[in-house]
């Protein structure tokens, strides 16, 4: 069971809360990068789907959740986000448990070619997009990742 009361404490909590807020806004930063419009779009309302899901567990007490005392909790994008994000982890969800139903069914010698072929494909390097140009691709990812792994340093 996720027990949310236990995350954020200590000496550093304070400092570690502010610092995971701001590698937050800079994953959404870097959403401005992307190329494809309707990309960016979705990156965008995900990510404040996730940050007014953390800004739920993290920032507001008992007392402020309640709607009566307190009308403006959350903004009406907010709340489309988190529905939203909500939504298509729901489909995620959905899709890991279809695609586990599918390799129950599979026999040991088409899994086995499967996973072969798999592995071949990734092993191959990605290709930049061609809309963004090699060289933004690149340091978007890099940047990206760099950022991402920072967040998740214990």
């Amino acid at each position: 069971r996720f027990d949310e009361t236990v995350l954020f404490r200590g000496q550093n909590a304070d400092v570690l809360k502010e610092e995971f807020k701001t590698h937050f806004r800079n994953v959404s930063r870097i959403m401005d990068c992307v190329g494809c419009d309707k990309c960016r779009l979705w990156g965008k309302v995900q990510t404040t789907g996730l940050a007014t899901a953390l800004k739920i567990l993290f920032e507001l007490d008992e007392k402020t959740l309640d709607p009566h005392s307190n009308a403006n909790l959350l903004q009406r994008s907010e709340v489309v986000a988190l529905v939203n994000t909500l939504y298509r982890f729901t489909e995620s969800l959905e899709a890991v448990n279809n695609f586990r139903k599918m390799w129950s069914t599979m026999n040991a010698k088409d899994s086995e070619d499967l996973i072969t072929k798999s592995e071949q494909a990734t092993a191959e390097k990605p290709h930049p997009s061609p809309r963004v140009g090699h060289d933004c691709v690149g340091s978007i990812f890099e940047e990206a990742q760099l950022r991402l792994a920072s967040l998740f340093r214990v």
